[in-house]
This record gives C-alpha cells, structure tokens and sequence, in this order.
C-alpha cells in the first residue's frame, strides 16, 4: 500500500542554496491521500490563526506570509490528481478574511 508523506519546506530559507536542503521536515505518512490533504490544511489553518491576528490589512499579511510562511506538498503525487497547493490554498485563506 502506498503511503502519502507530507512535506514541510521554510520559504525563508529556501531562497539560500546554503539552507534549502536543511530547511524542510516530513510532517507525517499517511494512508490516504485525503489524510494527508487534511493534515496539510489542518497545519495551514493553524498557521494561519496564529500569524494573521497581528496583521491589520491584506497587503501586510501576504508579503510576511510570501517569504516567511510554509509551502507543503504531498508525495507520491497521483497521475489524474490536481496537486495540492499550499500557497494557493492559503490565497484563498487571506481573500476570506480581508474580504471586508
């Protein structure tokens, strides 16, 4: 049976070739591709929740959340399957709660 890994990389640090291969970690393994897209949006979620309280506008969120956030990704990617995307996922997030 196939196991789906998840896998966290550091935006920040991923711009330095001195850092990039030191600056991700495997969250978990999971049975399903769904569990491991929960566990991906469940981590984002919280991220979110954490960082967005200290930010008043749209703007200032997105270019913190650009260089200083959290890509994940899923592997083994399925043939036939939109890859999940964390930064497109988190898009998403930020219109919601600065729609107003």
């Amino acid at each position: 049976m196939i196991k789906y890994k998840v896998r966290v990389e550091d935006k920040f640090h991923q711009t330095s070739s001195e850092y990039r291969d030191s600056c991700h970690y495997i969250l978990g393994e999971y049975n399903t591709k769904e569990e491991a897209l929960r566990a991906c949006k469940d981590f984002l979620d919280r991220d979110f929740k954490d960082i967005v309280k200290d930010y008043k506008d749209k703007e200032d969120f997105y270019d913190y959340w650009a260089f200083h956030g959290e890509r994940l990704y899923i592997f083994p990617e399925i043939k036939g399957y939109k890859s999940f995307s964390s930064d497109e996922y988190i898009d998403k997030k930020i219109e919601e709660h600065f729609k107003n």
